[in-house]
């Protein structure tokens, strides 16, 4: 990762962190262990939806845009998402075309406050990349962890992709969230 903490899976492979934070189960909770800990999950991804419901998520005027982007997905983000919809990916829940700040997000897991990012053709040229680096440095600056692919990579190694986001995402569970 970057200074920024924007991973380029080009050049970069993230490290797991030894860092740890337990989240306290609420004393409401009953149960056997696997309830406490879906109910621990729950808990966790209800807490950052929270924090990001406030002033910059889901803004209303970018609703339509939401829509579009949702219904007309690229080949790319149509693949990962067979993959990342229903909490199939370790159990944690991805959102699409998910919007902070006047960005919108093509994948979001508020649980460990990782934004999926898929690029083509027009996120090569200088424009598009002093785009995403604005873009990076806000997401990074609201605690989220920014993770990038070609559009190729999806549609030729899905399967490495998702062991880097699994990585990722086992890295941001275990370290403290800040934002």
């Amino acid at each position: 990762a970057d200074s920024a903490g924007v991973v380029n899976t080009n050049t970069t492979t993230p490290s797991p962190s030894s860092k740890g934070g337990e989240t306290e189960i609420s004393p409401f909770e009953k149960g056997d262990g696997e309830i406490k800990t879906l109910s621990k999950q729950i808990m966790e991804e209800k807490n950052q939806f929270e924090w990001l419901s406030g002033e910059v998520a889901n803004l209303k005027y970018l609703k339509e845009k939401r829509q579009a982007l949702r219904n007309n997905p690229t080949p790319a983000e149509r693949e990962l998402w067979k993959y990342l919809q229903n909490k199939q990916l370790d159990g944690y829940k991805f959102r699409r075309q998910f919007s902070v700040g006047n960005y919108i997000l093509d994948f979001y897991c508020t649980a460990v406050k990782l934004a999926v990012e898929l690029d083509g053709a027009p996120h090569f040229t200088e424009e598009g990349k002093s785009y995403d680096k604005n873009r990076d440095e806000y997401l990074n600056s609201q605690g989220i962890r920014v993770l990038r692919f070609e559009n190729n990579e999806v549609l030729e190694t899905i399967e490495n992709v998702l062991n880097t986001i699994k990585e990722v995402m086992q890295a941001r569970k275990q370290a403290p969230i800040t934002h």
